[in-house]
């Protein structure tokens, strides 16, 4: 499973460390077992997931058995999509969701995403966003700037 790593810190014990992954689904049991392996082995806090193609809010069973919370965006008719955050327990009241995106051109999906605040230490925080768009749709010729417009909106 390749998943970008980035860290504050290269000690597991200190800062947040966060990664960014395009599951391509997360509901079967295998994919949430696989998935929280490479979590726990490489100390992640906060993960980024694409593509869950989630279709409840309800954090999977693997993850909550581990302690783990799930903030995201479902998508509750259609296969695919869906975007959303896996967090690791010593981080999740340092996390608050801010909100969803939903973006349609039409009957068309543009891009969705969803947004958390980290509070990295009584005084700083940061703002962290995953997208998703649909190939070929709409909104993959979209530049960054106008995804940027419609999340300030």
């Amino acid at each position: 499973m390749d998943c970008p790593l980035f860290s504050m810190s290269p000690d597991p014990n200190k800062g947040i460390r966060i990664a960014l992954l395009n599951a391509r689904s997360i509901n079967e049991d295998r994919k949430q077992i696989g998935l929280m392996s490479h979590v726990q082995d490489h100390h992640i806090d906060i993960l980024g997931i694409s593509e869950t193609w989630r279709n409840t809010t309800e954090t999977p069973e693997q993850f909550a058995d581990n302690g783990y919370r799930w903030v995201g965006k479902h998508r509750p008719q259609n296969r695919g999509g869906g975007v959303g955050f896996l967090i690791h327990p010593k981080a999740a009241s340092r996390v608050t969701k801010l909100k969803d995106i939903t973006s349609l051109a039409g009957e068309d999906l543009v891009f969705e995403s969803s947004w958390i605040r980290v509070q990295l230490n009584p005084t700083d925080a940061v703002a962290l966003g995953i997208f998703y768009r649909t190939p070929n749709g709409p909104g993959y010729a979209m530049p960054p700037d106008k995804y940027i417009s419609e999340v300030r909106k």
